[in-house]
C-alpha cells in the first residue's frame, strides 16, 4: 500500500470517529511510524506490512480519542520539541502566549533569571532557554516526570555548559519540590 492510500484510509476512519483533524492526524501518525516527516511521505513508495500494522494500532487509539501528541510522544511548542505523554500535559496555545511574554521580558534584561514553577512538560523553560540563550533558567517540578523527561535531562546536562552560553555552570537548573 502507498503512503497516500494508507493516509486516505486512516483519515476516513478518524473522520468517522469524529476526530477534528483526520487528514493531519493520519499523516502525522504515518510519518511517526515510518520515522520521517509528513512532508516526506509523498516521496516514499510503499508502507511495509509491519509498519501498516503499527499504524493501524495507532489509528485505532487515535480514533478512541487518545491525544495525537501522546501517540507520537512529542509536541512542538514555539521552536522546541517537547516530550509528552500520560502524566505530562500537552501545552495549550495560551501557554505559548505566556512563553512569548517571558521571552520578550527576558530579552530586555542584561542577565535574565527565569523561574518556571510547576514546569510540567518544561515548555516555558525550554522555550526561554532556546530563545534567550544567556538566561539562567530554573525549572521546578513537583514530581519526577519532568526531571526524567528528555527536556529535564537535557537541561541538567546543559547546566554544565550549553551551546551559546558562556560556559556557565549556573545557566540551567531543574529543581524537584
Amino acid at each position: 500500500m502507498t503512503p497516500r492510500e494508507a493516509v486516505r484510509r486512516a483519515a476516513a476512519r478518524l473522520a468517522a470517529a469524529g476526530v477534528p483533524s483526520p487528514e493531519h492526524d493520519a499523516g502525522e501518525l504515518l510519518a511517526h511510524v515510518l520515522g520521517t516527516g509528513r512532508s516526506q511521505l509523498p516521496l516514499l513508495d510503499d508502507v511495509s506490512e509491519e509498519a501498516a500494522e503499527r499504524y493501524d494500532r495507532l489509528i485505532a487509539r487515535r480514533a478512541a480519542r487518545e491525544p495525537l501528541q501522546h501517540l507520537t510522544g512529542e509536541a512542538w511548542f514555539r521552536h522546541v520539541r517537547l516530550e509528552v505523554g500520560p502524566g505530562v500535559f500537552t501545552p495549550r496555545p495560551e501557554t505559548e502566549l505566556l512563553a512569548g511574554w517571558a521571552v520578550d521580558e527576558a530579552r530586555k534584561r542584561t542577565d535574565p533569571v527565569v523561574v518556571d514553577l510547576c514546569t510540567g512538560s518544561g515548555a516555558i523553560a525550554k522555550a526561554v532557554a532556546d530563545e534567550v540563550p544567556g538566561a539562567r533558567i530554573h525549572a521546578v517540578a513537583r514530581n519526577r516526570i519532568f526531571r526524567e523527561s528528555h527536556i529535564g535531562r537535557g537541561m541538567l546536562r546543559r547546566g554544565r555548559g550549553r551551546a551559546g552560553d558562556s560556559g556557565s555552570s549556573r545557566r540551567r537548573r531543574v529543581h524537584e519540590s
